[in-house]
């Protein structure tokens, strides 16, 4: 609690983008996120929802100051900068012009900022060639997406962050491909995933596996429990296991499953 008092001190200290004299929005506002939208009067607006209906996309703007001056759209972060936030934002000022009932002026959005916890940084805002040139950019993308959804065999697009908490990347032949790091560069006691082919038995509660790198590596796998039926010979995927070393062969790396591991044995 003290450290979320401390943040909103923080954005509200002197800060351009969040203080103004012109009257507070109406408490219609405050409406149920279902309710009809209407057009944003002048004032504050604390996550406007705002629609193009032809791109079928929304979006909620954190804040949304309109004034006689101009428009300002406002994007609050709580972690560090990236540079996709940009995009976020002008996004949102695509959004805003484009929403025939919430902008029925279709005013442009004078001002884009992000926020973060130590400061403020302003995007410029897409001009008239610029905003036409992102509607038809983001128009493309969405007819792609719809293309990859009714596809029979959507192609995979692998990455570490997307596929992280994916519930059938031990299926995805493209996923082992790329993502997984080799064995040996996999930080010591942190959760990664890993195939191999299952040489032999080494103990109640430890395999041999070898490994599909170039040589070839062996890892012991020790597991919980003594009736794990790993298949000898077959390809198997590991997912959620640890690695250490092992003090009495330091050469040979020890991958760990733990309570929370799986394993999936591979047909060819």
């Amino acid at each position: 609690m003290p450290e979320a008092v401390d943040r909103v001190k923080s954005f509200l200290q002197d800060r351009p983008s969040t203080t103004t004299r012109v009257r507070p929005v109406p408490a219609v506002d405050s409406a149920p996120r279902d309710a009809p939208r209407g057009p944003a009067t002048p004032g504050i607006h604390i996550e406007r929802t705002v629609t193009v209906e032809d791109l079928r996309l929304s979006a909620r703007l954190d804040l949304l100051s309109i004034n006689e001056v101009g428009v300002t759209i406002t994007d609050f972060k709580t972690g560090a900068e990236r540079e996709e936030h940009d995009d976020q934002v002008r996004l949102y000022s695509l959004l805003w012009r484009f929403d025939a009932f919430t902008n029925p002026a279709g005013r442009p959005a004078s001002k884009l900022i992000i926020a973060y916890p130590s400061h403020e940084r302003a995007v410029a805002a897409p001009d008239v060639q610029q905003m036409l040139a992102l509607h038809a950019l983001t128009r493309a993308r969405i007819a792609a997406a719809d293309a990859t959804v009714i596809s029979a065999s959507p192609p995979a697009l692998p990455r570490p962050e997307a596929c992280q908490f994916c519930q059938v990347k031990h299926l995805c032949d493209a996923y082992w491909v790329s993502v997984p790091r080799r064995i040996t560069r996999a930080p010591l006691d942190e959760r990664f995933d890993m195939e191999g082919r299952v040489a032999r038995r080494n103990g109640s509660r430890s395999w041999v596996f070898e490994t599909f790198d170039q040589p070839a590596l062996e890892v012991l796998v020790r597991t919980l429990e003594t009736d794990v039926p790993f298949p000898v010979g077959r390809r198997v995927r590991l997912l959620g296991v640890r690695r250490s070393v092992d003090p009495d062969a330091p050469e040979r790396p020890v991958i760990s499953l733990s309570a929370a591991s799986e394993w999936y044995p591979l047909r060819a």
